[in-house]
């Protein structure tokens, strides 16, 4: 373990742990969650919400063995689907101690093991004596009572849910009763058609219930979704299928044996699927090891489907400049160049240096050559006019890839649900709005913009992009693309490409 992954680990995990063993998965999760502690829905921040960032510390860090990895994986993003309903179980039971005043480390081992109760395979009786004895090394001896008690009540709602509700009707019928949903929520999860059916009638504090998103949200989006309201809902409910994006073929890179042989593996591992008349690759499960090494090796990135599929609608022109005003770590910059035969037409912006800086190393690993690259504020018009200046031509054309409430990723990022507030929409369309008008400012007299968002909210989307035309003297050239989150390897998105109308005609 090097210096920043030894660091890493002692700000995650107590002493005691690190001076001896490398720890359990339970251990591993057990902490990981703590350093989060969403203790509520009101006191997660964006900061400290981030689990997926938290879960890439723990791997540079090279705390955990190779074979627990996948396991904390799974228990901290299973729970992060989950937590509105596994803190209505806990919660009556917890009457004398409301969960939020709780230790962190003892309201994440309840909330741990309450999740695996849920929707673990591993027998009751040990999941609930792994949760205590982890429990009194965490620090919370005194409670072992409460944590046994509290998960052994857990596991009768659990086994209730698996034998008397079968039947999503009668299922649907009990609701909210604490075992209907559970079943309701294990349902939900596998897509099971008879409980989709009924979804857009149940009152909408019970799909909070089982579906653990906010109300005012599925308020939203069962007035905007239509047909794909249910299969959303259910999709955001399972784990997220990576794809992969193979970019060593891109300049005929010649593979020595080895690493021929790596791709051979991976490639006949994964799954291949087709969405919107192209065909991609999902990474392969229990292969972490080996998609890291080709990764590091600058084989392939890592980029979703819905994502290649922007860009596969949009590619970028053959001729003139291109700026990508929103590049953060560059993982589209990357595709674009890869498109584009090399960067010497690409140029970067973001607001951070830090991203940036992970944008040159993305394309170094790839062994591109970097664009040229600003930090800037691109909502500012003076950073804008110097980007005017050294570009006099212009931009034939901008990707303008917003900022913006991350609607569409909520099954890979789970906990980002309980960081949303009813007014993010709006004041993320502000910014939106800017930035698509600075763009329009640096247009080619042929130039267009592709505006991008990861989000489901009209305001974000077709608002904005009425905002625009009308402000920026823009127009819509084709039809907007709509990707829903209905499969498990699809994130929502949202693109169009807007155009200034020629003058003469």
């Amino acid at each position: 373990m090097d210096y920043h992954g030894r660091a890493v680990a002692r700000a995650l995990f107590p002493a005691k742990l690190m001076n001896a063993h490398p720890p359990s998965e339970r251990t591993a999760a057990l902490w990981a969650l703590t350093q989060l502690d969403p203790s509520s829905p009101l006191c997660a921040t964006p900061q400290r919400g981030d689990v997926s960032g938290l879960l890439e510390a723990i791997l540079e860090a090279d705390i955990l063995a190779p074979k627990h990895r996948p396991w904390v994986q799974n228990a901290l993003l299973t729970l992060g689907r989950n937590l509105l309903l596994v803190d209505s179980l806990l919660a009556p039971l917890l009457q004398k101690r409301p969960l939020h005043r709780l230790p962190p480390p003892l309201r994440s081992v309840l909330r741990l093991g309450a999740s695996e109760l849920l929707f673990g395979d591993a027998p009751a009786y040990a999941v609930v004596s792994s949760w205590v004895d982890e429990g009194r090394a965490a620090g919370a001896a005194a409670h072992a009572k409460l944590v046994n008690a509290v998960l052994r009540r857990v596991a009768e709602f659990a086994e209730r849910a698996g034998k008397s509700f079968a039947a999503a009707d009668a299922t649907i019928a009990a609701l909210p009763e604490s075992s209907a949903a559970i079943a309701c929520a294990r349902m939900l999860a596998s897509g099971e058609p008879a409980l989709l059916e009924r979804l857009p009638g149940i009152p909408v504090e019970q799909l909070s219930l089982i579906s653990s998103l906010p109300l005012w949200l599925l308020e939203i989006w069962r007035e905007t979704q239509g047909e794909d309201f249910a299969p959303v809902l259910s999709s955001l409910q399972r784990p997220h299928r990576q794809a992969l994006r193979w970019d060593y073929s891109a300049f005929n890179r010649k593979l020595d044996p080895a690493t021929a042989e790596l791709v051979a593996h991976l490639k006949s591992t994964a799954e291949r699927v087709d969405f919107l008349g192209a065909e991609y690759m999902l990474a392969p499960t229990g292969e972490a090891s080996s998609l890291r090494s080709a990764f590091n090796a600058g084989l392939l990135s890592l980029q979703g489907v819905s994502s290649q599929a922007v860009l596969h609608r949009f590619p970028p022109p053959a001729e003139g400049m291109v700026l990508d005003a929103c590049a953060g770590s560059g993982i589209k910059a990357t595709g674009l160049a890869l498109m584009m035969g090399g960067a010497s037409r690409l140029v970067a912006c973001d607001l951070s240096p830090d991203k940036l800086n992970e944008l040159v190393a993305n394309f170094t690993r790839l062994r591109l050559e970097p664009p040229r690259a600003f930090a800037c504020d691109f909502t500012d018009a003076g950073a804008c006019g110097s980007l005017q200046a050294g570009f006099a031509q212009g931009f034939a054309r901008i990707y303008v890839d917003a900022p913006c409430t991350g609607t569409g990723t909520l099954r890979r990022l789970p906990y980002k649900r309980y960081q949303l507030r009813p007014g993010d929409a709006a004041r993320l369309a502000e910014t939106q709005l800017k930035l698509i008008q600075s763009a329009a400012t640096l247009l080619a007299p042929d130039g267009d913009i592709v505006y991008i968002t990861c989000s489901l909210q009209r305001e974000e989307n077709e608002l904005v992009v009425e905002q625009a035309c009308a402000s920026a003297g823009l127009g819509m050239d084709g039809e907007q693309l709509f990707i829903a989150p209905v499969q498990d390897w699809l994130e929502g998105m949202y693109a169009v490409r807007l155009v200034k109308p020629r003058s003469g005609y």
